[in-house]
C-alpha cells in the first residue's frame, strides 16, 4: 500500500491517495473475488474498508490471521508457506449490512401452509402467514369474489382475520353483501330480511 494505511477512513479521495486502483483498474475488473490482505490492526481495519468501498464490497474478502499474527508476513514466519495459504483460505466475505449467507440466519420453524377448502384448488395452492400475493386479472372476472372466497373460508376453517384494503369498493354495500352471502349460501338480494 502506497503512503502505508490511513490512521483515518478516506472518504473523500481528493488527495489520491488511492490513486494507484485507477492504473490497476483493468485488472481489477476482471476479479470476481478480492482477498484483502490488510494489517489486523486499526489502520489495516480502515485501509479495508476504503479499498472495499472502492472495489465494492460484494466481491471483497478479508483474513483472520492467526493467533500472534497481525499480517501475512508474520503468518509466514511463524508458520511458512502452509500458513499463508491456509489463512488465504479461509477468508471471509465482507459483511454488508443487511445481506447475510444462509448459514448466518437463524433456524426458524418452516410456515405451515393451510388448506383453502376448495375443491380442485386446494391441491395446488394453500395459504401460508407471512407471505404476499397479488390476484390480477381484467376487470368483471371475480378477482375479488376470489379473495372474498378465500377469506371467508380462512376465517371459517382456521379463525383468520382479514383486513380490506380495497380501494374500488364500499365496505357498507359491496363487503356487507360478500360476508352475507357466504355463510347464507345464498345471494343477499335472495335473503329475507331476517
Amino acid at each position: 500500500m502506497p503512503g502505508g494505511a490511513p490512521l483515518e477512513s478516506v472518504k473523500d479521495d481528493s488527495g489520491k491517495k488511492y490513486g494507484f486502483l485507477k492504473e490497476a483498474e483493468a485488472l481489477l475488473d476482471e476479479c470476481a473475488t478480492i482477498i484483502l490482505a490488510t494489517d489486523g490492526d486499526g489502520p489495516g481495519a480502515n485501509l479495508r474498508h476504503d479499498l472495499a468501498v472502492r472495489l465494492g464490497a460484494h466481491r471483497c474478502k478479508w483474513v483472520l490471521y492467526p493467533k500472534g499474527c497481525k499480517d501475512l508476513n508474520d503468518a509466514l514466519r511463524m508458520y511458512g508457506e502452509r500458513g499463508v495459504q491456509a489463512t488465504l483460505q479461509r477468508a471471509r466475505p465482507l459483511q454488508i449490512e443487511g445481506y447475510f449467507e444462509l448459514d448466518e440466519l437463524p433456524e426458524i420453524d418452516p410456515p405451515r401452509a393451510h388448506e383453502i377448502g376448495i375443491v380442485g384448488l386446494s391441491e395446488h395452492y394453500k395459504l401460508r402467514l407471512g407471505d404476499f400475493t397479488v390476484i390480477t386479472g381484467v376487470p368483471g372476472h371475480g378477482k375479488s369474489s376470489f379473495i372474498n372466497e378465500i377469506c371467508c373460508r380462512m376465517a371459517e376453517k382456521h379463525g383468520w382475520r382479514t383486513v380490506f384494503a380495497s380501494f374500488e369498493q364500499i365496505a357498507q354495500t359491496d363487503h356487507r353483501r360478500a360476508l352475507r352471502t357466504f355463510p347464507a349460501k345464498k345471494l343477499e338480494k335472495l335473503m329475507n330480511p331476517d
